[in-house]
């Protein structure tokens, strides 16, 4: 954990959640959140120490000793002195189409180094963003990645990011339609089950909610947004291609290199 003194005793713990996002932790209490339109641009902690939005912040990674950057792109607040500090959210192909290519959330360090995952606009390819972080157990998973039976090449994005390129089998292709067209509960049964056991989940899950269209978790969505959901939609909405499609995403070294 990184810590910044403040004055008169006040201080500001960093600490590393995953390469997506970090957590801020405070006994200061004057906290400012600014957003323009309802979107995060700065957090102030009275005038001694702001975090804008863009910024990069460097904080210690104590499982290798090196330095990890993250862009600070939006906040969440967990309570009145925890926040988080998020870099990159999730996206609909790590959560849904990774489960394809088989293994579990561990295999794939879903809870760490994974940054996100991208689908070829063709359903063949899928590509596995990790941000290195030089650990050892970085390192043995990029060996056993390699290993994976659908493993065809990676190759370095830039100094701070790995793309793994897999393929994918073509049985998946009908419920990917789904997924990228929001329709989760019409993915084939079978396959909705592969997604939450790669997650370690079960039906009673949010995520079995999603993928069954459970009654009661649309309920509670009901009750906690204070809306009428139709019975015709599904329980997560609809991602973007910019948010989903390997061609859409803003990299120089789209093809790789042979390992």
């Amino acid at each position: 954990m990184n810590e910044i003194f403040l004055q008169n005793g006040k201080k500001i713990w960093l600490s590393i959640l995953s390469v997506r996002k970090f957590k801020i932790l405070t006994n200061h209490a004057d906290i400012t959140i600014i957003k323009d339109n309802n979107n995060f641009q700065e957090i102030k902690f009275s005038n001694l120490l702001s975090f804008k939005k863009g910024e990069k912040i460097v904080i210690k990674d104590n499982n290798s000793e090196n330095y990890i950057t993250f862009i600070l792109n939006d906040i969440s607040s967990v309570s009145k002195t925890c926040y988080e500090g998020i870099e990159q959210k999730i996206n609909k192909s790590s959560i849904f189409i990774l489960p394809f290519i088989g293994e579990n959330h561990l295999f794939f360090d879903y809870g760490y180094s994974l940054y996100n995952v991208y689908i070829s606009e063709d359903y063949k390819f899928l590509y596995v963003k990790y941000k290195w972080t030089g650990s050892k157990e970085y390192l043995d998973l990029e060996e056993n990645l390699t290993k994976h039976p659908l493993y065809i090449e990676f190759w370095d994005e830039s100094k701070d990011f790995v793309i793994f390129k897999f393929k994918i089998d073509d049985k998946y292709h009908k419920s990917i339609d789904c997924i990228m067209n929001g329709k989760y509960s019409n993915i084939e049964d079978i396959f909705k089950l592969r997604i939450l056991s790669f997650h370690g989940l079960n039906k009673s899950s949010k995520l079995g909610g999603v993928l069954f269209r459970d009654e009661n978790y649309k309920k509670s969505i009901e009750l906690e947004l204070n809306v009428k959901i139709p019975d015709n939609l599904d329980l997560m909405s609809k991602s973007t291609k910019e948010e989903e499609i390997w061609s859409y995403q803003d990299t120089s070294q789209k093809i790789g290199i042979e390992s």
